[in-house]
């Protein structure tokens, strides 16, 4: 009702928040695209993902972190300004806003 021209953008798992949002998203004829992961690029590929749903300019995310590929996506999206809900696991450690580590 908020947003009545939504569109819902998942990474296009078939598990977990995706397969929840997916669904909530035909329960309530809500348009969904899903950025599915180009295999092609190994381990890179949900890296690369990210890059392009951040460049689409989402007006909000939701991120249920877990890997270091969502921490990535939240980073990403944090830069780009994106408002952003972040979900932990039980005692993961919140995202910080574009910090890497520095090895001496």
């Amino acid at each position: 009702r908020r947003i009545p021209s939504m569109v819902l953008m998942t990474t296009a798992m078939n598990k977990g928040a995706d397969a929840i949002a997916a669904s909530w998203a035909a329960s309530r004829e809500v348009k969904l695209v899903r950025m599915f992961l180009d295999k092609r690029h190994g381990n890179r590929g949900g890296f690369l993902r990210n890059d392009r749903i951040a460049s689409l300019r989402p007006v909000e995310a939701i991120v249920c972190e877990g890997s270091g590929v969502q921490i990535d996506f939240a980073r990403k999206l944090r830069t780009a300004g994106v408002p952003l809900h972040v979900f932990r696991k039980d005692g993961q450690a919140p995202v910080q806003p574009s910090q890497r580590s520095r090895r001496a």
